[in-house]
C-alpha cells in the first residue's frame, strides 16, 4: 500500500510538473549575434581589432629593430672585441626579453579591453531582454550560446528585437 501511494505521488508530480511546463513561455536570445548585427557591437569589435592592429604593429616594429640588431651583430662578430660582442648579445637579449614583454602585455591590455566591452554589453542587454520578456509574457529566456540548445524554432528567437532595442540605446 505505502508503494502505491508513492507512486500516485510521483505520477501526480509529473503529471503537475507536466501542465507547469505546457503554459511557460519560452524564448532564445543569441547574444554573440547582437554583437555581431548591431551597429553597436560592430563599433566596439571594430574598435578591438583597431588596438589589436596597433599593439601588433609597435610589436613588429621592436622585432624589425631586434632582426636588425642581430643581423649587425653577425655580421661584426668576428671583428668585435669580447666586451663588445657582450654588450651586443646583452642588447640582443634585452630586446627579446622586451619584445616578450610587449606581447605578453597587449594580450593582457586585449584581454582586459574585451572583457570590459562584454560586460557593459551585458549590463545594458539585461534590461532590454527582461523588458522584451514582460512584454510578451516570457517567463524564460535561453542564452543560446551558453545553453546547449541544438534546436528552436524562430519564432521563440528574441534576438533581433533586442538588436534593434540595443542599437536604440544611448
Amino acid at each position: 500500500m505505502k508503494k502505491f501511494g508513492v507512486f500516485c505521488a510521483i505520477v501526480f508530480g509529473i503529471l503537475f510538473a507536466g501542465s507547469v511546463f505546457a503554459q511557460t513561455k519560452v524564448a532564445v536570445l543569441d547574444a554573440d549575434q547582437v554583437i555581431l548585427r548591431s551597429q553597436k557591437g560592430k563599433a566596439f569589435l571594430k574598435e578591438l581589432d583597431a588596438f589589436a592592429k596597433q599593439k601588433d604593429e609597435q610589436i613588429k616594429k621592436k622585432v624589425a629593430e631586434f632582426q636588425q640588431l642581430q643581423k649587425e651583430y653577425k655580421a661584426k662578430a668576428p671583428s668585435l672585441s669580447e666586451d663588445k660582442a657582450m654588450e651586443m648579445q646583452k642588447k640582443l637579449s634585452d630586446m627579446q626579453i622586451e619584445i616578450k614583454r610587449m606581447q605578453d602585455d597587449a594580450k593582457r591590455e586585449f584581454q582586459l579591453k574585451q572583457t570590459k566591452g562584454f560586460e557593459k554589453f551585458r549590463k545594458i542587454l539585461q534590461p532590454i531582454v527582461e523588458q522584451i520578456a514582460k512584454e510578451k509574457g516570457i517567463d524564460i529566456v535561453f542564452s543560446r550560446a551558453q545553453s546547449g540548445i541544438a534546436y528552436h524554432s524562430p519564432a521563440v528567437d528574441i534576438t533581433q528585437e533586442v538588436i534593434k532595442r540595443f542599437d536604440a540605446t544611448k
